[in-house]
């Protein structure tokens, strides 16, 4: 893990700033995404996930869908691991702190994995979908597996789900197959 915010590394993955930030003596005003900032994304889902301290989310993907995440409160460590067979960057991770006060949007193309977990005493984190829940065929990879374990923080004793914590669930079983 690092402090980069490097996951654009990966092939097809982008990073964008909030398109409005607006803060005056009432509050802050954030707009996550418009149809200006990317007019060819055409999402479909919008969901917020709240999160309690030390959960690991992910690492889940699917082969059809384009996401747009971002953390609005809290810290989480942000992993983003390149499934897709033909990427260039097949194989790496990213990992790296996200805040509500960085801002950003990361935009993850079919066959990235994503996960996250949380190291405040909540998170709220947020996904824009260009296709509804389970369109597509979703794929788990454990974080605990031993290609992306280092991406994230073992020894808080996480809590995390059934689905995750399922050993058979590694990279190097992963179906490829759409």
């Amino acid at each position: 893990m690092n402090h980069l915010k490097n996951w654009d590394e990966l092939d097809g993955v982008e990073i964008s700033k909030f398109p409005t930030i607006f803060e005056d003596n009432r509050g802050e005003y954030d707009e996550l995404f418009n149809l200006r900032s990317d007019p060819n994304y055409k999402f479909k889902q919008l969901s917020f996930v709240h999160n309690k301290k030390n959960i690991i989310r992910g690492m889940h993907g699917d082969w059809g869908t384009t996401k747009k995440v971002t953390v609005v409160s809290g810290i989480v460590i942000q992993v983003l691991l390149d499934c897709r067979l033909e990427s260039k960057t097949y194989g790496q991770f990213k990992s790296s702190f996200l805040s509500g006060d960085d801002k950003l949007l990361i935009t993850l193309p079919p066959g990235v994995a994503n996960g996250i977990q949380v190291l405040d005493e909540e998170a709220v984190y947020i996904y824009l979908q260009d296709t509804f829940y389970k369109d597509h065929k979703q794929f788990t990879i454990t974080p605990f597996d031993k290609h992306i374990s280092k991406a994230f923080i073992l020894d808080r004793k996480p809590i995390i789900s059934e689905r995750d914590l399922d050993m058979s669930k590694t990279f190097s079983n992963l179906n490829h197959k759409k």
